[in-house]
């Protein structure tokens, strides 16, 4: 991945991700199945299921590896 993400976090990672591709964080919570709330806390503690991060990596074109 660009190295524009070098020492970010995954929930850095992933908002440069949706914001790069102009979608919102509640877009991403529908293709998750999750809530807004739920999402702001995943970004909030960093804190996300692998089955996410695969959905999230296939959604966009990128390796799950990258978001993290």
């Amino acid at each position: 991945m660009n190295t524009v993400f070098n020492g970010l976090d995954t929930s850095d990672r992933i908002r440069g991700i949706i914001a790069s591709r102009g979608k919102t964080q509640v877009e991403l919570g529908k293709l998750l199945g999750l809530t807004p709330e739920t999402i702001s806390a995943r970004m909030k503690y960093n804190k996300w299921e692998v089955e996410e991060l695969k959905k999230i990596a296939t959604e966009y074109g990128i390796e799950t590896s990258d978001l993290i």
